[in-house]
């Protein structure tokens, strides 16, 4: 796509772990076993601590063995050569999108890093600046199991019983199950039937496979949805000249988050939000409990 910006579809909130699995699926086949040739870095602060100057050199002539997401990090893995980390992360905060294109788009006001490969051009966008561009992956190590890894079970998922935490606040602590956001745990806690703002050591032994089940199901439809929109031209989280576009009430494809004062497609009771930890839940009190 020469010189392109392409606005897509853009959910509410910030791109959580189908999103990110999503366009990881779509950039792995473009990148992996590619060379890098160089990269320039066009805004500091997503690199935090390291400054461009020093990270410029790290990423020059480097062939990309594996592209994989761990959490909502997209995480590039280079062949290793001596002196030299052997990964990038990628977060992409609240704004941020990654965008390939074979040749060299134009220049966007929110680009923060261009990367130019050895057959076109990545372009890691992020309007407000929240976003990680970074070599340092020790973050990696404070992270808990995926929630769609082989090693996460009921059992697994029934640790988070040990807080009086509200389970939602427990579900998104990434030390206890990375990648899962606010607008995932409100839709997976109704698919559920579990109130968000019950204590997690009052959930019921027999509710720990029903969320563990709820939480696969609603993470896998959501990165198969996402997967579609690649399929049919959308970008989801691709924004132009600083814009966003949302779902529209008809599109959305959420049961409860965002439908304050809308009845609840199961039991039809008025779905209501409160905050937890400085983010908005929205519930249903007739069929969660």
């Amino acid at each position: 796509m020469a010189n392109a910006r392409v606005t897509g579809i853009v959910l509410p909130g910030m791109p959580e772990l189908p999103e990110v699995e999503a366009l990881m699926r779509r950039l792995r086949p473009r990148l992996e076993g590619r060379r890098l040739v160089s990269t320039r870095i066009l805004h500091p602060r997503p690199c935090r601590p390291s400054i461009p100057a020093d990270l410029e050199p790290l990423l020059q002539d480097r062939l990309l063995l594996r592209l994989h997401r761990r959490a909502k990090y997209l995480v590039f893995h280079w062949e290793p050569k001596p002196g030299l980390p052997t990964t990038l992360l990628v977060h992409l905060g609240m704004t941020g999108s990654l965008v390939f294109s074979e040749t060299k788009p134009l220049p966007g006001r929110h680009d923060v890093a261009s990367l130019e490969w050895d057959h076109g051009h990545l372009i890691f966008e992020d309007p407000r600046r929240f976003g990680v561009f970074t070599c340092d992956g020790s973050a990696l190590a404070r992270l808990g199991p995926e929630p769609l890894s082989t090693d996460f079970t009921p059992r697994t998922l029934a640790r988070l019983g040990s807080s009086r935490q509200p389970i939602k606040v427990r579900l998104m602590d990434p030390a206890m199950v990375s990648g899962i956001g606010n607008i995932y745990a409100s839709e997976l806690l109704h698919r559920a039937g579990i109130s968000p703002r019950r204590r997690s050591d009052r959930i019921r032994e027999a509710e720990w496979p029903v969320l563990y089940d709820a939480i696969r199901q609603v993470l896998e439809e959501a990165i198969a949805r996402n997967v579609r929109a690649y399929d049919a031209g959308i970008s989801p989280y691709y924004h132009e000249a600083g814009t966003r576009g949302t779902w529209s009430d008809d599109a959305s494809p959420f049961l409860v988050y965002d439908r304050e004062e809308e009845p609840c497609a199961r039991c039809a009771a008025m779905i209501r939000r409160c905050e937890q930890a400085g983010r908005s839940t929205y519930w249903c009190p007739g069929c969660q409990r």
